[in-house]
């Protein structure tokens, strides 16, 4: 994936979400193997990962190879997911390259940008009212975070829980929150 594709991903996202009041930053951008052919071997890797400081999010970009044309062709593709534990992992395919794909106008800044709203607990049918109540909600939890010295933008699970902090998140996935490990493709982190 170029960096071109890349930043152009990373501004529709930020676009996007600046009429809400979040700036997202992204502090770093790293390469990473793309460890499995099918969504839930993807979002497995990503979801394992602990969250690294600052990114209160992770993103990974997908690209695509000859299985993907060929699946594209003849099958429905996913072009991205949000774990669904906490929705502060995910990753999304960043590369055109399918039937599908040119069949539905389907872009890979728009499917970054309907994923991101899952990483911020919106759901496929949320009306614009339920959607700035999730956003309004999370930046409450942010700000209480702050005034407690967490610099946190809170995860939202389906169920409705908040994950305050980093450690929370990666103790719901059985990961020691001191573990350093390399995270893959784009850390996420906000500034609002």
């Amino acid at each position: 994936m170029s960096d071109a594709r890349a930043a152009g991903v990373l501004v529709a996202i930020r676009e996007e979400f600046a009429p809400y009041g979040l700036n997202i930053r992204v502090p770093w951008i790293r390469d990473w193997e793309r460890p499995a052919f099918s969504q839930q071997g993807i979002t497995r890797d990503v979801a394992r990962r602990p969250l690294e400081a600052p990114c209160d999010r992770v993103l990974a970009f997908v690209g695509r190879d000859v299985r993907d044309f060929v699946w594209g062709a003849v099958m429905p593709e996913i072009l991205g997911a949000v774990e669904l534990r906490t929705r502060t992992k995910g990753y999304v395919v960043v590369e055109m390259g399918s039937l599908n794909q040119l069949l539905t106008f389907s872009s890979p800044a728009g499917n970054a940008v309907h994923e991101f709203y899952h990483m911020l607990g919106c759901d496929h049918w949320d009306g614009r009212k339920k959607v700035q109540d999730h956003i309004a909600r999370l930046k409450r939890a942010a700000r209480d975070n702050r005034a407690r010295g967490e610099d946190f933008f809170p995860g939202l699970a389906p169920s409705g829980r908040l994950y305050l902090t980093r450690g929370a998140v990666d103790r719901r996935f059985g990961l020691a929150a001191a573990t350093p490990a390399p995270v893959p493709a784009t850390g996420l982190a906000r500034n609002d």
